[in-house]
């Protein structure tokens, strides 16, 4: 027999013996990684299993795209029919335009046309802001020492000294006249390392009711401000300070309204409902000197972290005045005493329960060395901190988009109730970063996109979105050391 011949004929036997093993087998299941039953050849988003498809190629899925075949929108947060993108007001179902560009909604606009002026309080055809007596019977015009609770609860008056709300209108940081009363808070907001000072002003014989978990209920009439003064050097916050701006949340009978005033200089602050960026801010922190440009935000903008989070409307709430941040000592005139007790004692907080039954985290501040806690503490500390500088969005039933991201942050919120919601192996909706898969994974921080977002001061991915200019990198090294020390299973995938 021809020898060559017998060769191919083994060659061909072992190819058909092959091919009989599942060599070639056309029918092998295709690859679908996230489950969801559709082959990541086909699957538009193959790491997402709530989503597909991508109709406008605007990398948004079209299950979560408000406007799937707009490639230039994909969110309408206020339900009004006009993408965030391309809504002035994203957050008002009142308001789309804003044709003069000065934050002021046209159809709440006196004057749509003209930037430098937005309400007409007497009817008169002259804007506020020229017109001395701004108030149907001038009640702008303070007199008196008392708070001119007036103009508080009918008018947005030009100058901050207008309400009488200080004993001394040109120091927003002490002395408050009549109920005001200082409070702080055990963990607080980060804003550019600025120094706050934060005063409640209540009606008289009024009472704010104690809450378990969420911001206290205020009775109409209520007024909350905000001063943020910035030091020259942070480790020197009682000496040298510049005042920049003083936010007040008042409660009217329609709701609380939010007034940023600047203060251009130390004399009085204006009521600037457009914003100001405020260029060279210049503090040392910790022998290092930081320059950038801070931001007031235009009352438009207080929205976005004050929304209220079960309202379809442009409705707001106050945020830091909860329970378990204010359950601290603070230095009275009358001694030291815990602020909540305080409060109760002096007849401002009604529902006070036993002490044990309060919610008491960890106070976290610019000198703590989250290198010597131990685990408990660091999360505790980092759900805290998680808290107050994002869980305003980042909760069940939020606004807008982080709302609906599926983080939710909230303290009371257990971690192992499910570790997802805190983001552990948990994918970042559409419109993350390509360098990360998971918004955090479990021991390596350096691949947990929500360490990147709070390290970063890109607009495109930074948390909190607004509200600062640089990076707390107190919070940042927190936020690492909880990563660092987390056991949980590694993500799969």
């Amino acid at each position: 027999m021809n020898v060559k011949l017998i060769q191919l004929t083994a060659s061909m036997i072992l190819l058909l013996a092959l091919a009989g093993c599942g060599g070639s087998d056309s029918t092998a299941t295709p690859l679908d990684s996230d489950g969801d039953g559709v082959p990541d050849t086909s699957d538009a988003f193959p790491r997402d299993a709530t989503e597909t498809s991508n109709r406008d190629g605007d990398a948004v899925g079209d299950n979560a795209d408000v406007f799937p075949d707009d490639p230039n929108e994909w969110a309408d947060q206020d339900n009004d029919g006009v993408g965030d993108n391309g809504d002035a007001f994203p957050y008002d179902p009142n308001e789309t335009m804003d044709s003069d560009g000065d934050s002021v909604g046209d159809n709440s606009d006196a004057f749509p046309d003209d930037p430098t002026e937005w309400y007409d309080t007497d009817g008169d055809g002259i804007g506020d802001n020229q017109d001395n007596n701004t108030g149907s019977t001038g009640e702008c015009a303070s007199n008196g020492n008392g708070i001119n609770w007036d103009a508080l609860m009918n008018h947005n008056c030009t100058q901050l000294s207008d309400y009488n709300l200080f004993q001394n209108a040109q120091d927003p940081t002490a002395q408050p006249n009549g109920s005001g009363i200082l409070y702080e808070l055990s963990t607080a907001l980060f804003t550019d390392y600025a120094s706050k000072y934060r005063f409640i002003f209540l009606p008289e014989n009024s009472k704010m009711n104690y809450t378990q978990s969420e911001v206290f209920n205020f009775p109409v009439g209520t007024v909350i401000t905000k001063t943020f003064a910035m030091p020259a050097d942070t480790s020197e916050r009682d000496g040298e300070e510049t005042i920049i701006e003083t936010r007040l949340l008042i409660h009217r009978s329609d709701g609380w309204v939010a007034l940023p005033y600047y203060w251009a200089d130390d004399t009085d602050a204006t009521l600037t409902i457009a914003g100001k960026r405020v260029d060279n801010m210049q503090v040392t922190h910790k022998g290092t000197d930081l320059e950038f440009t801070y931001v007031v935000p235009k009352a438009a903008s207080c929205t976005s972290c004050h929304a209220k989070s079960d309202s379809d409307s442009a409705e707001i709430i106050p945020i830091g005045p909860k329970a378990r941040f204010l359950n601290m000592d603070h230095e009275y005139a009358s001694g030291i005493q815990n602020q909540l007790s305080f409060m109760a004692d002096n007849g401002l907080l009604e529902g006070l329960p036993d002490f044990s039954d309060i919610e008491n985290p960890m106070a976290f501040n610019d000198s703590v060395d989250v290198t010597t806690l131990e685990d408990a503490q660091i999360i505790d500390l980092t759900k805290a901190y998680l808290d107050v500088n994002c869980a305003h969005c980042h909760r069940q039933d939020g606004a807008g988009a982080a709302g609906a991201s599926g983080l939710q942050l909230e303290y009371q919120r257990a971690i192992t109730d499910d570790v997802t919601k805190f983001g552990i192996c948990k994918v970042p909706v559409a419109g993350g970063h390509q360098d990360y898969t998971y918004d955090i994974v479990p021991g390596s921080p350096e691949e947990s996109y929500l360490l990147f977002r709070v390290n970063t001061t890109d607009p495109r991915h930074k948390m909190p979105e607004l509200g600062r200019a640089t990076i707390h990198q107190e919070g940042v090294d927190l936020v690492r050391e909880w990563i660092t020390r987390m056991n949980h299973a590694a993500c799969q995938g």
